[in-house]
């Protein structure tokens, strides 16, 4: 999904809307400045962010859900497999302690994905909530100008 971003003479063509997770979030918000600075010729691209944005928090949040779930599996495999080891001691078989290390292993990895998952979701908030600013700032300027 792509998105132009024009402002005066500046004119930036995002080919993938993801590249915003692979942005600095001050790089982001400038964008996004420089998007609701002239709304009217940026109509198209805020729309397409926006329905990206909430897709974007749905499946970031299910994510992080899916994660935990993985975590507290491979925690409780590897629980169970460190209780048959000291079941054992030191007579536990080269399978059992290879079992273990393993067990530690994919919990380590579950781990390190839950925490991946939990911070490009907190991102995608930040966006969403940033982006949500612009919309209540362009709106209540857009409000003041009629009244005048």
């Amino acid at each position: 999904m792509e998105i132009v971003i024009r402002n005066n003479n500046f004119k930036c063509r995002l080919y993938d809307i993801d590249t915003f997770m692979d942005m600095p979030l001050a790089n982001t918000r400038k964008l996004l400045r420089l998007m609701f600075g002239e709304i009217w010729s940026n109509e198209e691209s805020i729309e397409t962010l926006r329905a990206w944005l909430l897709n974007k928090c749905a499946g970031t949040g299910a994510l992080v859900i899916v994660r935990e779930s993985d975590l507290a599996h491979a925690t409780e495999l590897a629980e169970t497999t460190r209780s048959a080891v000291a079941v054992f001691g030191s007579v536990a078989t080269k399978d059992l302690i290879k079992a273990l290390k393993a067990a530690k292993r994919n919990m380590r990895i579950a781990k390190n994905l839950l925490i991946t998952a939990e911070r490009t979701h907190e991102k995608v908030l930040k966006l969403q909530t940033f982006f949500n600013e612009l919309i209540k700032e362009y709106e209540s300027e857009e409000k003041h100008d009629s009244s005048n």
